[in-house]
């Protein structure tokens, strides 16, 4: 998952194989910046969003 913005600390919008995605987990936007990659964890909350 590819960071296309990231929205607090906690809360990542990220681009999972074409698809928009929020991911939400403890710290995970820490540090992160736009292309940065992110893992998917179990720990981590994707909220998906059809436009």
């Amino acid at each position: 998952m590819k960071v296309v913005q990231s929205l607090n600390q906690n809360a990542l919008l990220v681009n999972n194989d074409g698809n928009e995605c929020i991911v939400v987990g403890k710290g995970i936007g820490f540090g992160k910046k736009r292309g940065d990659v992110v893992e998917n964890k179990g720990s981590l909350s994707n909220n998906v969003g059809k436009e």
